[in-house]
């Protein structure tokens, strides 16, 4: 039997093992002043000033633009290291800060770099502005001299003009200038730059890496059995949750279903992922119509969002009630810390021993999804992809990275623990009478429904990901059959808040550092709070 003590000692070394590999497993594009939203917003607001593009007034948000696919395509052409330098001084990765004026419907957008400079930028005009009229030498001038304004890289080899185009405007002439240059002569590698004269004034610099066509259909056919993958574990997740809802009016007919526990927990779910949208202020510029008032941003995001959402709770609500239901015929009451933690019940001891043991086994999980990614490099050499993306850019766009990611892993780790454990694990068990399937069936789901996340390693081959993943949902399970629904949930968020907290961690800036650290320990404070009531004096 695993006893607390080997359960700590395991979790130290899979913790060692996980951290030793953290940049291997989420290899991070260097992102600099990219963490710093303020930073980007001013450096952009000052280049835009001195093109002449009229800001005074507007409202600013910055988020994180990275190129996913030429990111992707530069590693297969280049190797690791080259890339790298590459995204450090080019344009692949940096902050696109968005800029909106109350009762103008102009949008002006600046995509910042890591180092603080802008690379490209665009002024989306309206059709019927008046700008006055330079012909074409004047406006290639213009629009050169704007694109020598925003690169700032070393690269040797001149532009050269590869089209020229002409649109007449209501109230001006449009004129477009579009350049290429090789950035690596020895594959092929191209920049391509999209320059834009509205009337007289520059009102856009586009620069892009080419990905040419084949490689782009190359990339989309390998996917193939990816969604294949993922859409077999979709099937079956639906599929369980038809059941489910069966379960559900089953278990209100004999009494043995509950409604208070379950809708609290789904209602937490769906006001933290709602949450976290409000947090993003790239969002809320997004969806803000700049000749409405600003009120209608966050009514509208509401509406959006509520409504996208408002579905997966009562989904979520009856996949949780119907685990609750066939745990509470099983006898195993794995379900009650969790129920008495969603309380505040925090003194509770058991409340507090799975606090500590699902902050242990969040650790364990770490150190079999570095372990297996380590087998399967060294075995069939399985690459990883550069980061940051998918819900690592959700986190570093809000204005609160650490609440961020507490309030939206939070509702990931209470949805997917209680709907792959609590109610697909007890629902296998129920019915099979075999522990084995209750473990390894919800974690073989887990896995295939997270064969698209391309944030999660490794990237490759199709089957690898999901492998991982199962394994993952295996530790999972293991602990739920051990230990109870409250320590998987918690062991899922100190997980998810090791890894999502990863760009952080590793930026090298004291403030980011530690309170990345800070949320970490987070879900161990159940855990100090028990220990605390225990050792106060009776009354």
């Amino acid at each position: 039997m695993l006893t607390t003590r080997r359960l700590l000692a395991l979790a130290l070394v899979s913790a060692a093992v996980f951290v030793w590999q953290l940049p291997r497993l989420w290899p991070l594009v260097p992102l600099g002043k990219a963490l710093d939203p303020a930073a980007q917003e001013a450096a952009a607001q000052a280049h835009l000033v001195r093109e002449g593009v009229p800001i005074q007034g507007f409202r600013a948000a910055a988020e994180l633009a990275i190129d996913d696919l030429a990111l992707d395509h530069a590693d297969s052409l280049l190797g690791r290291s080259a890339t790298l330098a590459l995204a450090d001084r080019q344009w692949l990765v940096g902050t696109a800060v968005t800029f909106k004026r109350r009762g103008s419907p102009d949008v002006i957008v600046a995509w910042v770099d890591p180092r603080g400079r802008v690379s490209r930028w665009l002024w989306m005009r309206q059709d019927d502005d008046s700008a006055g009229t330079a012909d074409s030498a004047s406006a290639a001038r213009m629009a050169f001299a704007a694109l020598d304004r925003v690169t700032h890289d070393t690269i040797a080899a001149p532009w050269t003009l590869i089209g020229a185009s002409i649109r007449e405007r209501p109230r001006r002439v449009d004129r477009t200038f579009t350049v290429e240059r090789v950035v690596d002569a020895s594959h092929g590698l191209k920049e391509r730059a999209s320059l834009t004269v509205s009337g007289n004034v520059v009102s856009g610099v586009l620069r892009n890496l080419v990905v040419p066509d084949d490689a782009r259909r190359a990339r989309t056919a390998a996917q193939a059995p990816t969604i294949v993958l993922s859409s077999i574990g979709v099937l079956a997740l639906a599929a369980g949750i038809i059941v489910a809802f069966g379960i559900l009016l089953r278990g209100l007919r004999d009494g043995s279903a509950q409604i208070g526990p379950p809708a609290r927990v789904a209602a937490l779910v769906f006001a933290g992922v709602v949450a976290t949208f409000f947090l993003e202020p790239a969002w809320l510029q997004q969806v803000w119509e700049p000749l409405w008032p600003w009120i209608t941003a966050p009514l509208l995001g509401l509406q959006r969002i509520g409504l996208t959402n408002a579905w997966l709770g009562l989904v979520l609500f009856t996949v949780i009630a119907a685990g609750d239901a066939e745990d509470r015929r099983a006898g195993a009451n794995r379900a009650a810390s969790l129920w008495r933690a969603v309380a505040g019940h925090w003194r509770d001891p058991e409340v507090g021993r799975a606090a500590w043991q699902g902050w242990l086994v969040g650790l364990l999980c770490g150190g079999v999804m570095a372990g297996s990614v380590a087998l399967l490099q060294s075995g069939v050499g399985a690459p990883t992809a550069l980061q940051p993306r998918g819900f690592f850019v959700k986190v570093l766009d809000a204005w609160s990275p650490s609440l961020t990611a507490l309030l939206f892993f939070t509702s990931v780790a209470l949805a997917e623990e209680l709907g792959y454990r609590l109610y697909f694990g007890t629902w296998i068990e129920r019915l099979t009478g075999r522990r084995w399937m209750a473990i390894w069936g919800p974690a073989l789901l887990y896995g295939l429904t997270h064969t698209n996340l391309d944030f999660l390693p490794p990237a490759g081959p199709f089957w690898a990901r999901p492998l991982v993943l199962t394994l993952v949902g295996a530790t999972w399970g293991w602990a739920f059959f051990r230990y109870g629904a409250l320590t998987v949930v918690l062991s899922h968020l100190t997980a998810d808040l090791f890894i999502f907290n990863w760009p952080r961690l590793a930026n090298g800036d004291w403030s980011h550092t530690a309170s990345a650290a800070a949320v970490i320990v987070l879900p161990l404070v159940p855990a100090l709070v028990a220990r605390r009531a225990s050792q106060r004096p009776p009354q």
